[in-house]
C-alpha cells in the first residue's frame, strides 16, 4: 500500500492471513509522495506503479519469500509523449502490454512492451479526451476499456480500443459509448466480471449509481443492462470498485460509504446488500481468496481488514497503522 505527504512517500507491505484477513508488522520501502494506482503483472514478480507527480511508471522486483521490494533498473520508465501527469494504467492479462494514460492535453493512451521488469515503449499511442480515470482489460485481451470521467468532453461515459498482436489500440465503432442522457455523470470507477460477459462504471453528480453492461465478445461493443443505474441515489465520489475472484459480489466506495452489492452472473444485473458506514475506505482490493476486503482510510491513516461473510457482506473491520496518507493498494500473491 502507498502512502506519503510532504513531498516524501512509502510502499508499506504488509503479510496477509488470508482465513482471517490478519496483517502482520509492515516493511516500509522508498517511493514517490503520490501514487495514482499499483498493480502487480501477472505473473506476481514486479509491481507496477504510476508516478503522478512525475508523470512516469515505476517497477519494483518482489522478493519471492518476503513480499521485499527493489526499484528496478532504469525505472521510472517515461513515456515518449507530451508531458504531463501520471494517470491509470492497465496489463493485458499475459503481461505483454502495459498501456498507461497520460494526464496532457492531447489524452495520450501510450503502449509499453513488459518483459523482465522492463518497460519499453512500442510507438503505438492513441489518444482519449474525457480524462481517463480508470482502466480495464478484458480477460481475453482483445480489448481495452477506459472510463471518462470529463465525459462531457467526449460525449461517451467509456472508451474502448481494440488490442492488435503489436499492443497498438483501435477505438471500436460506437466508442465512446454513452448510457445517460445527462453527460454530466463523471464516471469514475471500472470493473471487468472475470466472465469478460459484463462491465461496471461508478457514475457521480446527476445520475449517480452504478451503470452495468453486456460485452459482445467479438466486437467489443457494449449495451446497457435493464435496470441502469442501479443503486441510484448513491453519490459514488471516489468510485473505486473490487470484485471478489467468482464473480459473485462488487464493492464500491464513495461519499463516505463502501457498498456491498451483490452481482447475478447470468444476467449482470446488481442487488445492493449492506452498507459500510464506519471507517469507508478510498481504495480497495479483495484478497485472491475473496474472504477479505481491504481498504485505504485516509482520515485515521490506516489500512482496513474487513471479513467478508458467506452472503458477501463485509463486516466490522480491523485497522492497521498505515503510514502519513494512504492511498494506493494493492494485494500481490507471492510466487
Amino acid at each position: 500500500m502507498a502512502s506519503g505527504d510532504n513531498g516524501q512517500g512509502e510502499i508499506l507491505a504488509f503479510p496477509v492471513t488470508s482465513s482471517s484477513g490478519t496483517l502482520g508488522s509492515s516493511a516500509s520501502f522508498d517511493a514517490p509522495q503520490y501514487l495514482y494506482q499499483m498493480t502487480p503483472d501477472p505473473a506476481g514478480k514486479f509491481l507496477y506503479a504510476s508516478d503522478f507527480d512525475n508523470g512516469a511508471m515505476r517497477v519494483y522486483s518482489i522478493q519471492a519469500s518476503t513480499g521485499a521490494l527493489s526499484e528496478v533498473s532504469g525505472s521510472p520508465f517515461v513515456p515518449p509523449v507530451t508531458p504531463g501527469n501520471a494517470g491509470p494504467f492497465a496489463i493485458t492479462p499475459d503481461g505483454k502490454f502495459l498501456f498507461y494514460a497520460v494526464y496532457n492535453i492531447t489524452g495520450d493512451i501510450v503502449t509499453f512492451s513488459a518483459a523482465s521488469g522492463t518497460l519499453t515503449p512500442t510507438g503505438a499511442v492513441a489518444h482519449d479526451d474525457g480524462q481517463p480515470f480508470q482502466m480495464a482489460v478484458d480477460p481475453s485481451g482483445k480489448f481495452l476499456y477506459v472510463t471518462n470521467h470529463g465525459d462531457n468532453m467526449v460525449n461517451g461515459q467509456i472508451s474502448v480500443f481494440s488490442i492488435d498482436s503489436t499492443g497498438a489500440l483501435t477505438e471500436i465503432a460506437g466508442s465512446p459509448f454513452d448510457f445517460q442522457s445527462d453527460n454530466n455523470e463523471e464516471p469514475n470507477g471500472l470493473a471487468i466480471h472475470p466472465s469478460g460477459k459484463f462491465v461496471y462504471l461508478a457514475l457521480t453528480n446527476a445520475n449517480a449509481g452504478i451503470d452495468a453492461a453486456t460485452i459482445n465478445a467479438t466486437t467489443g461493443a457494449l449495451t446497457l443492462i435493464t435496470g441502469s443505474p442501479f443503486v441510484p441515489g448513491s453519490s459514488l465520489t471516489s468510485g473505486y470498485m473490487a470484485m471478489n475472484p467468482s464473480g459473485t459480489m462488487l464493492y464500491v466506495t464513495g461519499n463516505g460509504v463502501a457498498q456491498a452489492i451483490a452481482i447475478d452472473p447470468s444476467t449482470g444485473k446488481l442487488t445492493p446488500l449492506d452498507t459500510l458506514n464506519t471507517q469507508p475506505p478510498v481504495q480497495i482490493v479483495v484478497d485472491t481468496a475473496g474472504k477479505n476486503l481491504l481498504g485505504s482510510i485516509a482520515p485515521s491513516k490506516s489500512v482496513a481488514s474487513y471479513p467478508i461473510d458467506a452472503t458477501g457482506n463485509a463486516g466490522a473491520p480491523t485497522l492497521y497503522p498505515a503510514g502519513v496518507d494512504p492511498g494506493a493498494l494493492t494485494i500481490v500473491k507471492l510466487q
